[in-house]
């Protein structure tokens, strides 16, 4: 498997509800935490780059507690990071996984900083919480499913069950793969921005056609990619 594993950030003050947190993560599959107990790290993930000034945390999701009261006095807050996710990672679901989200009012503000998040109430507790991030991570688009981080191009898979051949992949575990068809699941283009992305675009692209996957990969202008099924190539 690609060893580029798509990235899942965890920002939660209090110790043992983050152990529980990136436990979780684990079990979901094929999935990398950015472990953060503060708003200040959590920036300071995203802000991480390579040598040509790439972003090299690029999380396909990322789970936001809005209280950070046990936390250390910071620069920045739980909403600073939201408006980083928002500005510099549009691509990235956002759920706000707090006990700060049950009123309307409290959801109002939280779409100031970031219209598009999601919410999850900490009173429902962290198997319901599994369950929605199983469902975020799990999908099929054609002949491709989604499951815990990495996408099956099924048919290889049935064959690779019945009779392993050498060189046969028949998965695809790279961040680009999974933010594409979360991306489809969602009905939202993925934007990428950075020449390496796109280049793993690429790469992509190259394994669907290997496998004989009719699904496509799409630019749509100004960084912006999505999947195209065979339904939405039309006759």
């Amino acid at each position: 498997m690609s060893r580029t594993y798509a990235k899942v950030l965890v920002l939660e003050d209090d110790v043992e509800q983050r152990r529980e947190l990136l436990d979780l993560v684990r079990r979901l599959g094929y999935l990398d935490s950015l472990d953060c107990g503060d708003p200040d790290r959590a920036c300071r993930l995203l802000d991480v780059r390579d040598s040509n000034k790439h972003l090299l945390n690029t999380p396909v999701l990322s789970l936001i507690d809005l209280d950070m009261s046990r936390a250390p006095v910071t620069r920045f807050s739980a909403q600073d990071v939201l408006k980083k996710l928002r500005i510099e990672q549009p691509s990235c679901l956002v759920l706000v996984h707090s006990a700060l989200v049950d009123t309307i009012d409290d959801q109002q503000q939280v779409y100031e900083a970031h219209p598009r998040a999601m919410f999850a109430s900490k009173r429902h507790g962290t198997e319901a919480l599994a369950r929605r991030l199983s469902a975020l991570l799990t999908g099929r688009v054609a002949d491709l499913a989604l499951e815990g981080g990495v996408v099956f191009h099924l048919p290889s898979r049935q064959r690779v069950q019945r009779r392993p051949e050498p060189g046969t992949r028949d998965h695809y575990s790279h961040e680009i793969a999974v933010k594409l068809m979360m991306g489809k699941l969602a009905d939202r283009s993925v934007w990428l921005g950075t020449n390496t992305l796109v280049q793993a675009v690429c790469r992509f692209r190259n394994w669907l056609a290997e496998c004989g996957s009719p699904v496509r990969v799409e630019s749509v202008g100004h960084g912006q990619y999505r999947l195209l099924a065979p339904e939405d190539l039309g006759p």
